[in-house]
């Protein structure tokens, strides 16, 4: 069963990063004025964030059988790792700038004003909006987790199992 379990839970993750690849590419492509030009971002910032959602999808999936999961653990999975992603893609988008000749953070540094503005017209907003997105994703990808789990006929067979076993409590 425990083999069953984890070939269960690696199936869930990679429906959850289908879906997930496979919906915001429309929207990017649907929301381009040239649609190829939606391509890089989709390449750079889609497949990383789609295999991040697979992952933590499994995850969810294995929580989901062995009965610990909750939709506000997945909520605070999905706003945490939402906000991580965000700040990773930030910090690798503003490093190329900063190290570039003549780029935006060309001579900033920490003890400055003009830093810490540019941090928080940037840094913060798109760090509220992924973690929103997170969240939203986290309880939205929980309740098809969940229904994907229950409807697998071995799981629901060991479930009837462990129960018949059981006496009823009084």
């Amino acid at each position: 069963m425990i083999e069953h379990a984890d070939s269960l839970a690696r199936k869930v993750g990679r429906i959850d990063a289908a879906l997930f690849f496979a919906i915001w590419s429309c929207v990017g492509l649907l929301s381009a004025t040239h649609p190829w030009g939606s391509l890089p971002a989709i390449v750079f910032l889609l497949v990383p964030a789609s295999a991040l959602v697979g992952w933590r999808g499994a995850v969810s999936a294995r929580l989901i059988l062995a009965g610990t999961a909750s939709l506000r653990r997945a909520v605070i999975d999905g706003f945490s790792w939402g906000a991580a992603f965000v700040f990773v893609v930030w910090l690798w988008g503003n490093a190329s700038s900063a190290f570039a000749a003549g780029g935006v953070l060309d001579g900033l540094y920490p003890l400055q004003s003009e830093f810490w503005f540019a941090v928080a017209v940037t840094l913060v907003p798109a760090l509220c909006i992924g973690s929103v997105l997170g969240a939203l994703h986290g309880a939205t990808l929980f309740y098809l987790n969940r229904w994907l789990v229950r409807a697998n006929p071995a799981v629901n067979r060991a479930c009837a199992k462990s129960r018949a076993g059981r006496s009823l409590p009084r």
